[in-house]
């Protein structure tokens, strides 16, 4: 039994390492394990460099309740994240996303859209505690808003012009994007 403990002590760093390869196999912990990762290395958005105003009209979409709302030139910033329940850099920078639309949703418009069905939508929502606003697209998307990974998040200001094109997980909740918020709120219409 001593030489057990023995060769597990001088091989501690092998034995952590199979027992994390370990992990990674098993569905149930590599998903909370990406999450995880994906929320340490998670970073700011960058600002578009050149703006560009996107077409908004005629684009509608549908809220959990089944509600139809047409997108169109609302005079205030709008977030759009698409996201899936399935995408753990989705998943991971959900938390970030709550708490900025808790602080701004009476003056920045959020859309969570998802083409998942909204059953596994609103599971997802009330298992985190979620009180972000999830749609699905009635119709085509704008087309400033075509990309093929997610998550794929778009900020436009009151004027519909794109300020943040950003893939991938970040951190939404930053003093940066914060910043960037304020920015746009504070700008006249």
């Amino acid at each position: 039994m001593k030489t057990i403990f023995k060769f597990l002590k001088k091989q501690r760093q092998n034995v952590l390492l199979l027992f994390f390869i370990v992990l990674l196999l098993i569905p149930q912990t590599r998903f909370k394990i990406q999450v995880f990762a994906q929320q340490l290395l998670a970073f700011s958005p960058s600002i578009e460099e050149t703006s560009k105003e996107v077409n908004l009209s005629n684009w509608e979409i549908v809220d959990a309740n089944g509600m139809v709302l047409r997108v169109e030139h609302i005079n205030k910033p709008l977030v759009v994240n698409f996201w899936a329940t399935w995408c753990p850099p989705c998943v991971a920078e959900m938390p970030s996303f709550q708490n900025v639309y808790n602080d701004y949703k009476d003056d920045v418009v959020f859309v969570f859209l998802s083409n998942e069905d909204v059953k596994t939508t609103k599971a997802f929502a009330e298992k985190h505690n979620y009180t972000l606003p999830f749609y699905t697209s009635t119709n085509s998307l704008p087309e400033a808003f075509n990309s093929d990974q997610l998550p794929t998040t778009y900020v436009l200001d009151a004027k519909d012009n794109l300020i943040i094109n950003h893939t991938g997980s970040a951190n939404w909740n930053s003093k940066k994007f914060r910043s960037t918020l304020d920015e746009l709120l504070s700008k006249p219409e």
